[in-house]
């Protein structure tokens, strides 16, 4: 009798039945990627390739690995709208909402004042993308990057390497738009200079 080999975290049932890995960085449309994969809606975790690689070397060697990247800018607001809107409900994103709302009026307050190189490194919403998906010596990890601004379209190009997930790319989780967000110049200058490593790898 054969018996069904369990995943070892932080493999999960769906990353064999396809021989892939999609590393899931926050706020990049990744609940809509992990849809497509057959993935559960819980246990989905944002963390970085190295622990795919600690947990079985031969199988990230051998799966086909991918992220979706966004532009720096456009991902903090959308990380920012969330979390004051109180997150996921959790009691860790009601408390971090409640903290911003209280310390931060708008959104250039909450990158010039709030927004620390500690942030960064504790918040995964926050944390650079080339830090999920690059090695220290700036080594891409990662078959491949579609890219948030053209997921469309780079989701049919994924298909020819994983031809075994959805045909189209579903629409799940996506934030709600509420008002317009504008950013001061030396709010901008602040996000491309905590971001410098992203828009190097990934919009230079």
């Amino acid at each position: 009798m054969m018996v069904a080999r369990i995943p070892l975290y932080p493999y999960q049932s769906f990353n064999d039945e396809h021989k892939v890995i999609f590393v899931h960085i926050p706020k990049n449309a990744g609940s809509s990627v992990l849809s497509a994969l057959g993935a559960p809606e819980r246990g989905r975790l944002h963390i970085d390739y190295s622990h795919y690689l600690r947990s079985d070397s031969e199988r990230f060697a051998r799966y086909f690995k991918f992220a979706v990247v966004r532009d720096p800018v456009s991902r903090a607001i959308s990380a920012y709208r969330y979390l004051i809107a109180g997150g996921n409900q959790s009691a860790e994103d009601l408390e971090l909402g409640t903290l911003i709302r209280k310390e931060c009026s708008t959104f250039d307050g909450f990158i010039q004042d709030f927004l620390t190189p500690s942030v960064l490194a504790n918040w995964d919403m926050f944390r650079p993308q080339s830090s999920y998906i690059c090695a220290r010596n700036g080594a891409l990890m990662v078959d491949i990057v579609l890219h948030f601004e053209s997921l469309d379209e780079d989701y049919q190009q994924l298909r020819h390497h994983i031809a075994s997930i959805a045909k189209r790319l579903p629409c799940v989780n996506k934030s709600a738009n509420g008002t317009e967000v504008s950013a001061e110049q030396v709010t901008l200058r602040k996000i491309r200079e905590f971001y410098m490593a992203d828009y190097d790898h990934f919009y230079s």
